[in-house]
């Protein structure tokens, strides 16, 4: 299957939000640290570290210009991220996703 590229630019945007530490081998500092979310009491999560290191995940694509989280939210055992990614080319997209 080939994709277009609004939904390339999605598929690159999910594989960053989802990318935990170690989890490339070519770069294992990349992602977040899977520890501050999982197993972790939720009352003691660190907001944000997590946000920074998502921050510095998207920064290493060269496609996307910007990344702003809009808002945290936690449902049960899951953390929902709600973010807004700005492309080189102007174009914004709109996302909420489970990182748990």
């Amino acid at each position: 299957v080939v994709l277009d590229p609004i939904a390339t630019f999605n598929q690159a945007i999910d594989i960053l939000i989802q990318l935990k530490k170690e989890d490339n081998p070519e770069f294992p500092a990349q992602g977040y640290n899977e520890k501050l979310v999982v197993g972790s009491n939720v009352n003691y999560l660190n907001f944000p570290t997590l946000l920074r290191q998502l921050v510095e995940t998207f920064k290493t694509d060269d496609t996307i210009s910007s990344m702003r989280v809009l808002d945290f939210s936690r449902e049960g055992d899951a953390i929902f991220i709600q973010y807004e990614v700005e492309g080189r080319l102007g174009d914004i997209q709109k996302l909420n996703t489970s990182i748990v």
